[in-house]
């Protein structure tokens, strides 16, 4: 779970936290069309030899449509093979997922291959409420929709989150910044503390820009809420897989000595999970204010260039400058 990174909101005389639970945030998205069967051939009858994921050989499956199943409870599987006298189905993923690989037995026209097919026709949808900050897996995690990640499989099963674009939804109303945010010439940024990873920001449908770097603050001017009346606004925070973020990413987001390596990618890199991992908030400036979005101390060792390791309470100490 990514939540409780909090970082010092920036400096502003007025700061409206749009954080859940004050706020409440749904993510959403539309997924996969529905499952429609499966389409059966039979194997050539030359011998081949067929890669599986070292988890893809399950025994005691009498029928085809059996094994098709098999196949999608798999996220990874592309298509099955299906030995209906030896009651035997194996899980063939694509190369490309990096999965663990075996060796299986050579299979003939004995065998059938099954490939999953999708239904056309509307995809499915589905909306849960989320957590800001936070991340979509703890969120999908919370609602039911998947178990724990780190048990078993489930950290295979990655194509409901990382081949989807997901959407975070919030309704915010400016009647909570007071009679600051009416003054004549006053200031209003959006500020997201930390966004992982490419999303797009948009308020009340209209684009403010696209976050695709993990580590920035980024701030948009909304100033035109200031002008007349308190309204309710939407914010939407569209995750898409098809942003490149450069690799501005932590390094440990899919795979670390202490975490298992995740079957997602973005620009080439495993990855795992995405969301509003840090404060979003509404900063409101009076006119002759100014708001401190960045603020990088300079510190300085007030002794010699340092050789040894510096003990506590037995060096020259720090000098921090604005």
């Amino acid at each position: 779970e990514l939540a409780g990174m909090s970082d010092a909101k920036i400096g502003a005389p007025t700061i409206l936290s749009l954080d859940s639970p004050t706020t409440r945030w749904t993510a959403s998205t539309d997924g996969a069309s529905p499952p429609a069967g499966c389409g059966f051939t039979r194997v050539q009858p030359s011998p081949v030899s067929a890669v599986v994921l070292a988890s893809g050989r399950v025994e005691g499956v009498r029928t085809r449509e059996a094994c098709c199943e098999r196949c999608w409870a798999e996220a990874l599987c592309v298509s099955s093979l299906h030995d209906a006298g030896a009651a035997l189905c194996l899980l063939q993923t694509s190369p490309e997922s990096g999965a663990a690989t075996v060796l299986a037995a050579e299979v003939d026209e004995a065998w059938t291959r099954c490939e999953p097919k999708r239904a056309d026709g509307p995809p499915l949808s589905l909306q849960i409420d989320a957590s800001v900050p936070g991340d979509l897996l703890t969120d999908l995690q919370r609602a039911g929709v998947i178990g724990d990640p780190l048990r078993e499989k489930n950290w295979l099963n990655s194509s409901l989150w990382s081949h989807h674009t997901w959407t975070y939804t919030a309704s915010i109303s400016t009647a909570q910044l007071g009679s600051r945010l009416g003054r004549p010439g006053s200031r209003l940024l959006l500020v997201f503390d930390g966004i992982k990873m490419g999303a797009t920001v948009e308020l009340d449908a209209a684009r403010l820009g696209v976050a695709a770097d993990q580590f920035l603050r980024y701030s948009f001017d909304v100033s035109d809420l200031a002008v007349g009346a308190p309204r309710t606004h939407t914010l939407a925070v569209s995750f898409d897989p098809a942003i490149h973020v450069d690799g501005r990413f932590a390094a440990c987001t899919g795979g670390w000595d202490w975490a298992p390596y995740s079957h997602s990618y973005l620009d080439g890199a495993h990855t795992m999970s995405k969301g509003i991992w840090k404060s979003v908030y509404l900063a409101a400036v009076p006119p002759s204010s100014a708001a401190i979005l960045h603020a990088v101390p300079q510190i300085f060792y007030r002794g010699d260039y340092p050789t040894a390791r510096l003990e506590e309470g037995g060096h020259a100490g720090f000098r921090v400058a604005g």
